[in-house]
């Protein structure tokens, strides 16, 4: 590839969140909601998450089902409603991480749904990965004395 890259420059690494329509968003660009813990700032002032993606260029492979997946997780553990193009979920329906509004793939379209933000902290965007970490360190040393003839 050979792309102009000398007039790009990383932005301040504590962004502020964005607000629009009396809603805090919570921004995240293609595969940037894959990794959970990178959200956990935002997370204590967002009602909604945004995800900036154009997964057309995946064709019609798995990875925009994939991405939709990931995100949906993302949804639920987040607990504030997730959008990006073409789809909409939310973690508090009938059913955690339901798919609220979503349009087919490789059409041009307007997605409108109804969405109630969220507010308050879900224990993931309280604590983030430290209690698995915690535990799974805590099960290394008690496996480890095990080994080495613990009772």
């Amino acid at each position: 590839m050979s792309l102009p890259y000398d007039d790009i420059s990383a932005g301040s690494k504590d962004q502020p969140v964005l607000s629009a329509a009396g809603q805090k968003l919570g921004l995240t660009i293609c595969y940037e909601d894959a990794f959970g813990s990178e959200q956990l700032e935002v997370l204590r002032d967002a009602t909604l998450l945004i995800n900036v993606t154009n997964n057309a260029w995946f064709g019609d492979s798995t990875a925009p089902h994939q991405h939709l997946q990931i995100s949906r997780m993302r949804a639920l553990e987040a607990g504030v409603i997730w959008c990006a193009p073409p789809t909409m979920a939310s973690p508090r329906n009938r059913r955690p991480r339901r798919v609220v509004a979503q349009l087919p793939q490789f059409q041009e379209a307007v997605l409108r749904a109804d969405v109630r933000p969220m507010t308050g902290l879900t224990p993931y965007a309280r604590f983030g990965n430290y209690p698995v970490v915690i535990a799974a360190l805590g099960l290394l040393g008690w496996a480890s004395w095990r080994r080495r003839g613990g009772s």
